[in-house]
């Protein structure tokens, strides 16, 4: 399908909102339980000194901060240890608690003496939770999940996230509001977890039921793809109004790789899940035959950074003969417009002389945790041997989905997802032909963002040619599939009324497909693999209220 439809036919930012504008475009930012756009996400005005360090001409180049590169080279020292729940004083994480129950996913915190830097912003040990499969036949089978949960970009925006700064009146000193919390930057949680969507083992028809099931829980606000240690920022208390200075880690990349280790037990023994009194190993992930790896928000984005590399991974330790195994991606709630065809001459950033694409990435670049995270390793390569100067299109997402994931993928997106639509309205880049992304006003009252679905729909339906268009298509072996409804929920796969409760109806048919239908048509090579909302009214859609 490649139509596009009429679906149903803010205010000035200072340069110093920018970055972090920005920064959530790039970083998927937003509430993974919004519904609509309403909510804000980790992206609202912040002070000055978020906007981060203009690019230096001797920056280094965007693959200095790849794991397996090592850290940048410093004559300071060791890397300061946080300090952010001391110096901040906003409360005190959960930390491990409650009871592990049979049945749910069991928490594993990460061995930080085999894995130092498997740490969250708060240096707390990261986390997973895991559940061995079920049935011999699934021994090698596995789900492995990129939890999301929002991004933070400097100063204001962490210590606004520290501090739980939902609304002004909690924090009045705060340059911006939040959904997050601590807890979403500190390891910890239940000893057990029930589950749901993707990952549901009882009472819906998942075709993933007894897999494996893994979740790589994100504590590290920076999308997975952080390798900066002892990061130190200097801001006001959002709640006092002192000036104050803290330390954090943003290591989402280290952590990713050190889960994927211990999967594949290097260095260690399998994983026990305790269960009635025994003890059920994981099996070693070095024997998989087939891998689904998804992500939801921040993690969609951890999927898009880590996809390939992954399958690298996989493919160089693989034991029982073959190649190894089938790996395919699942990316929810982070894929948006593509940056590079958007017109920036209005932006926010265009009064400053930053009102082209090339310009917008030169100045993201100037931000520490991104210019020294982690970059996909074929992009950064090709850009190298093809386009040296465009080498910083690596830092976008947009560019990177649609150029240089060579993994077989299956993109999953509401195309009124507000919060998403949201860092588009804000960052007042236009649509070349349907113009900026604001609200639409329908009869009902309600204000849902028209012109971003109108715009992803289009872009969506063409991702069957991908591997005619993008920049490493030759190396793609499947076009990648897509289901797109015209809802608003944002991340949806982990919900069972998202997964097995949305249809759509395709042109011409009238049997309504809902997720599972679409992706196991693509993973089998059949048709429709990529269905989209495509009545103007949405009576082909079903979304739960």
């Amino acid at each position: 399908m490649t139509a596009s439809i009429d679906l149903l036919r803010g205010r000035p930012l200072a340069l110093g909102t920018v970055l972090v504008v920005w920064l959530a475009l790039a970083a998927a930012c937003g509430d993974d339980d919004g519904t609509g756009p309403g909510p804000r996400a980790d992206s609202g005005p912040p002070p000055a000194e978020d906007m981060g360090t203009p690019p230096r001409e001797d920056a280094a180049p965007p693959d200095a901060g790849r794991p397996d590169a090592g850290p940048p080279p410093t004559d300071a020292g060791p890397a300061a240890e946080a300090d952010i729940r001391e110096a901040l004083a906003c409360g005190t994480p959960m930390g491990v608690h409650g009871m592990g129950r049979p049945g749910e996913l069991q928490l594993q915190e990460m061995d930080n003496t085999r894995f130092p830097d498997a740490v969250c912003n708060d240096g707390t040990p990261a986390v997973m939770r895991f559940r061995p499969y079920r049935g011999e036949e699934n021994r090698t089978r596995w789900v492995i999940s990129l939890r999301g949960g929002g991004y933070c970009g400097g100063a204001g925006a962490c210590a606004a996230r520290w501090c739980s700064c939902r609304t002004m009146a909690e924090c009045p000193f705060a340059q911006q509001t939040t959904n997050f919390t601590l807890e979403n930057m500190s390891g910890g949680g239940r000893r057990s977890e029930a589950t749901g969507g993707v990952l549901r083992r009882e009472g819906q028809p998942n075709p993933l039921a007894d897999y494996n099931h893994v979740e790589l829980v994100y504590c590290s606000s920076d999308s997975w793809g952080g390798v900066s240690r002892g990061v130190t920022y200097t801001t006001t208390h959002p709640r006092t109004g002192e000036e104050v200075s803290y330390t954090l880690h943003f290591l989402g990349a280290r952590i990713f790789e050190a889960g994927i280790a211990a999967l594949r037990q290097d260095g260690g023994g399998p994983l026990m899940y305790t269960l009635d009194g025994g003890a059920v190993p994981l099996p070693d992930l070095d024997e998989a035959t087939q891998v689904l790896f998804e992500g939801d928000s921040a993690g969609g984005a951890g999927v898009i950074r880590h996809l390939d590399h992954l399958g690298e991974i996989l493919r160089a330790h693989h034991v029982g003969g073959g190649d190894g195994p089938e790996i395919v991606g699942l990316i929810d709630a982070v894929v948006g417009p593509d940056w590079s065809q958007l017109d920036w001459s209005m932006s926010v950033g265009a009064s400053a002389g930053v009102d082209t694409y090339p310009e917008v990435l030169e100045y993201i670049s100037g931000n520490e945790v991104l210019a020294n995270g982690y970059n996909e390793d074929s992009c950064v390569r090709w850009h190298m041997e093809n386009e040296p100067d465009s080498v910083n299109e690596c830092l976008d997402e947009t560019h990177l989905i649609r150029h240089h994931i060579t993994t077989p993928f299956f993109v999953r997106m509401a195309l009124l997802d507000g919060l998403i639509a949201s860092s588009y309205e804000q960052s007042g880049a236009r649509d070349p032909e349907l113009g900026p992304f604001v609200l639409t006003e329908l009869p009902s009252g309600a204000r849902l963002p028209l012109t971003f679905a109108r715009v992803l729909q289009r872009e969506l339906a063409a991702f069957s040619m991908l591997p005619m268009t993008a920049e490493e298509g030759a190396a793609m072996t499947r076009a990648p599939g897509v289901f797109g409804p015209a809802c608003t929920k944002h991340d949806t796969i982990h919900d069972d009324s998202e997964v097995y409760g949305v249809t759509i109806t395709p042109p011409g048919t009238t049997t309504p497909l809902a997720l599972f239908d679409v992706l196991g048509n693509w993973t089998r090579e059949l048709e429709p693999s990529v269905v989209l909302t495509m009545d103007p009214m949405r009576a082909d859609t079903v979304c739960p209220p």
